[in-house]
């Protein structure tokens, strides 16, 4: 018999409409004697309706203009791989910022998406330019994959939640690599500024081994839990704690709290 831990993966999916006939068919047989998976599909399904009322970001035309020069700059100068980490990104950030098909949540995958990404190559002897399809298609990356969907509803989706502590260390790192560069810096600080999020609180931080409760602009969870004895996430908890169900916070506020 299935329990509420192995169809807990699944809710969301559904409560979107999101699921096969045969998967839906089977969570419905559960959630029929479930009150507790009930709630969790509500409280998607309220989510989701909270998420259609979020506004998104406006950058300035100029930001994407600056980042490119301070990163054409630091290329020419031939720096450090986090260089090309944050180069990556701003040729990517640069090129669905010209379409306007990108929800603003792909931009935080195509961050981390880099970062791994630059690491891995740099270690290389012969480093290979990845191209954006095999970064987000790339399955190694301990407990992250990324998959294309239509580019007329998002660029790249988010498909499993990233770890809390992971995702903060990542943000950390493209800061230390803007350094001082003020177009590096002005244009990554009003990029994280503009990413929205949402705290989600449904059982609680401390009851739940695999829900932080922080979710994207478009509804996709980014955050989630390490596992309980990992002494990295607790100033993450412990700030996370402190925000309000429900209310509406950005990258750079979450970084702030959890320094």
């Amino acid at each position: 018999m299935n329990s509420c831990r192995e169809f807990e993966p699944l809710l969301s999916l559904y409560a979107n409409a999101e699921l096969e006939a045969e998967q839906a068919g089977t969570l419905e047989k559960h959630l029929a004697g479930c009150a507790n998976c009930r709630r969790e599909v509500a409280s998607y399904q309220r989510l989701s309706r909270q998420m259609g009322q979020l506004h998104p970001p406006a950058i300035p035309e100029n930001v994407f203009a600056d980042f490119n020069a301070g990163v054409a700059d630091k290329i020419a100068r031939g720096e450090s791989w986090r260089v090309r980490v944050v180069a990556l990104i701003a040729v990517i950030a640069s090129y669905y910022s010209r379409r306007r098909t990108m929800v603003w949540t792909s931009l935080l995958v195509l961050i981390l998406a880099g970062t791994f990404a630059a690491n891995y190559f740099a270690r290389m002897t012969a480093p290979a330019q990845p191209t954006l399809t095999e970064l987000l298609q790339n399955r190694d990356w301990a407990g992250l994959y990324y998959e294309m969907s239509s580019p007329l509803s998002r660029a790249a989706r988010l498909h499993e939640p990233v770890p809390a502590g992971l995702l903060l260390s990542v943000l950390r790192e493209l800061r230390e690599a803007a350094g001082q560069d003020r177009r590096l810096r002005t244009g990554l600080e009003q990029i994280l500024s503009q990413v929205p999020l949402l705290k989600h609180k449904t059982t609680g931080v401390s009851q739940s081994a695999n829900r932080i409760g922080v979710i994207a602009a478009d509804g996709v969870r980014i955050l989630k839990r390490n596992a309980p004895s990992s002494a990295s996430m607790t100033p993450v908890e412990r700030s996370l704690s402190k925000i309000p169900p429900h209310q509406e916070i950005t990258l750079n506020e979450l970084i702030a709290q959890t320094k």
